[in-house]
C-alpha cells in the first residue's frame, strides 16, 4: 500500500508545460500556434487559471509528447488538491492581517 502525503500546495499542470517550453527554448506564442489556440490560453494554462480540457490534452500530446491521459490526470490531481487545500487550509477571514 502506498502512503499518501497531504501537502498545503497544488502543482498546476501548466508548470509541466512551462518547463517544456523553457527546455525547448520556445515562446508561449509559438506553442500557442503549434497547439492552435491563443497565447492567452497557453498563459492561463501555465499559470493554473485555465483547466486542461480533453481537447487541450489531445493537442498537448501531439505537440509536447506527453500522453493526453497524463495531462488529464495532472489536471484532476491539481483540482482535487485545490479543493482539499481550501477545506484544510482556509483563508483567514476579512479583518485579520
Amino acid at each position: 500500500m502506498r502512503a499518501v502525503i497531504a501537502t498545503n500546495y497544488a502543482v498546476a499542470p501548466g508548470e509541466y508545460l512551462e518547463e517544456w517550453i523553457d527546455e525547448q527554448g520556445l515562446s508561449q506564442q509559438r506553442v500557442a500556434e503549434q497547439l492552435g489556440c491563443s497565447r492567452k490560453q497557453v498563459n492561463e494554462i501555465v499559470n493554473g487559471r485555465a483547466p486542461i480540457t480533453n481537447d487541450t490534452a489531445v493537442r498537448l500530446e501531439r505537440v509536447v509528447g506527453i500522453p493526453a491521459d497524463s495531462w488529464l490526470r495532472y489536471e484532476a490531481a491539481y483540482r482535487a488538491d485545490l479543493a482539499r487545500i481550501t477545506v484544510d487550509y482556509p483563508e483567514p477571514s476579512g479583518g485579520e492581517q
